[in-house]
């Protein structure tokens, strides 16, 4: 457990300072930086936990509770917000700010509060055990079944629906290829710009399902532990899905690489990056428009 809290302290600490930049101002990102709030949160609450191997106060069980909860309850916020962007683009892209955004992660915090705070009065809980024990069923149900269940629904919807405006985005390359070459006409700018948008929208789905995925492997393995008994390696499994969470943001999001190492090394591309590309309102990079992009050709 101290190795994966020295681990996710840094972890944590890398992805604050990298989603909070101007540049990842997308609606995504607010996601994002809430997320590594609350999983830095819940690695804070481990240290005392670990200094004194596995007793904790009352205290100490709510704010730990919270956290985790808190942070499953983003995880579903941003796989709703994909939903949105991807399935049904046209109906919902109002409420889709980055206002709201930070209005869905305040929400998430007050939840998982709500849900925690009984942790507070044990001692008062305990005296009706069948109340208890109602509470605890609740609880896991609130915090583990049911996010479980959205994050599979929403996700394999996703995927589904990606993988079809995928299919049909090569259709219409080809047929447009076609014209171009019967036509001649040259539309290079545009295309490379829709394909950069579109590689984009691809990597945030495959950042989605690798966070729905993580969540899954960890919590499914850690109950199966504590079923057997191993409650230490299951409770290292447990804080495993808050600390690393740096990893799949560096290998599936391309513009939280960029900035990553910038804040690490000074990249030098950093700022000519940011001239092509501005941030927008899902997470993605809104590219010049063709007059723009015209404009700077004749510069």
């Amino acid at each position: 457990m101290p190795a994966i809290i020295a681990g996710g302290l840094l972890s944590n600490l890398l992805c604050l300072v990298v989603l909070t930049r101007s540049s990842l101002r997308g609606v995504t990102y607010t996601y994002l930086s809430g997320l590594a709030a609350a999983d830095l949160g819940v690695i804070l609450c481990a240290i005392p936990l670990a200094a004194r191997r596995g007793h904790s106060s009352h205290a100490e069980l709510a704010a730990t509770g919270t956290f985790m909860a808190s942070s499953t309850f983003i995880v579903v916020c941003l796989a709703v917000d994909r939903y949105v962007s991807v399935c049904v683009p046209t109906k919902l892209r109002g409420p889709r700010t980055r206002r709201n955004a930070r209005l869905a992660v305040v929400a998430c915090y007050v939840a998982a509060a709500v849900v925690s705070c009984p942790l507070l009065l044990p001692d008062t809980m305990c005296t009706d055990e069948i109340a208890w024990f109602v509470y605890l069923w609740a609880s896991e149900a609130v915090v583990r079944i049911a996010p479980a269940i959205v994050l599979v629904v929403l996700n394999a919807l996703i995927v589904r629906k990606f993988l079809s405006l995928s299919g049909n985005r090569r259709r219409f390359r080809a047929a447009s290829d076609k014209f171009r070459t019967r036509h001649l006409l040259d539309s290079a700018p545009t295309t490379g710009l829709r394909n950069r948008s579109y590689h984009e929208e691809r990597h945030l789905v495959a950042l989605l399902s690798s966070l729905v995925i993580l969540f899954l492997v960890t919590t499914t393995t850690s109950v199966t532990l504590s079923l057997f008994g191993l409650r230490a390696a299951a409770g290292d499994v447990e804080l495993c899905k808050f600390a690393f969470n740096l990893c799949v943001y560096l290998v599936f999001s391309k513009e939280f690489r960029r900035e990553f190492l910038y804040v690490v090394k000074g990249c030098p591309a950093h700022q000519q990056a940011n001239e092509e590309e501005a941030p927008s309102q899902n997470g993605s990079p809104v590219p010049h428009s063709p007059d723009n992009v015209q404009a700077i050709a004749c510069t």
